[in-house]
């Protein structure tokens, strides 16, 4: 496949544990990604976000609607997380992202694809879920994150760089990640 991914997880300060998760399943020519922010911190948070992931990697070949109850069913009875899945075939020219919660899904697209988040928390108040499809262009650049990266991030002056997603990701963290909060960050090319 050609997509590229870059990745920067780090716990909060002072925590051993990150309450993020990621995964990451390239299946039949379609990549998902897939990231979870635990509520709170510390091994709480790290189990319910732990959960969720192993859901999406058993199962991830299931639609996201379907992906993002499964996780809800599971995390019943913990803390909850806030979920949110980034599925690309770039064969097929598509793509689609699926989200509960402020997991932030940042683009420079050819297309203006600028998906959205709902509202809720899975595990404990999960919204219909309502998939944003749209038309992937080999070049589109995405950035899925938790809230310990600053809301204000902002692809400007970053997407003109022709940096490969690591060098991203690491120039996003290093410029936007919060100190009092776990900090994940996935950039795909």
């Amino acid at each position: 496949m050609s997509l590229k991914i870059g990745v920067v997880t780090r716990p909060k300060t002072g925590q051993d544990v990150s309450g993020d998760a990621h995964v990451i399943v390239e299946s039949g020519g379609t990549l998902l990604v897939a990231l979870a922010d635990g509520l709170g911190s510390g091994p709480s948070a790290a189990h319910a976000a732990q959960l969720a992931m192993d859901v999406i990697r058993s199962n991830a070949r299931t639609s996201l609607p379907d992906l993002l109850q499964l996780c809800h069913q599971t995390l019943q009875g913990t803390r909850g997380a806030v979920v949110g899945l980034l599925q690309i075939t770039p064969a097929r020219g598509h793509v689609v992202y699926a989200a509960v919660g402020n997991i932030g899904c940042t683009t420079v697209s050819a297309t203006g694809f600028k998906p959205l988040s709902a509202y809720g928390i899975v595990g404990r108040r999960l919204p219909p879920a309502r998939p944003f499809e749209g038309v992937y262009t080999p070049g589109d650049l995405f950035a899925l994150s938790t809230d310990g990266i600053n809301r204000k991030f902002s692809w400007n002056g970053l997407a003109s760089l022709n940096k490969d997603p690591q060098t991203l990701a690491e120039t996003i963290a290093r410029h936007y990640a919060r100190l009092d909060d776990d900090v994940t960050i996935l950039v795909i090319r």
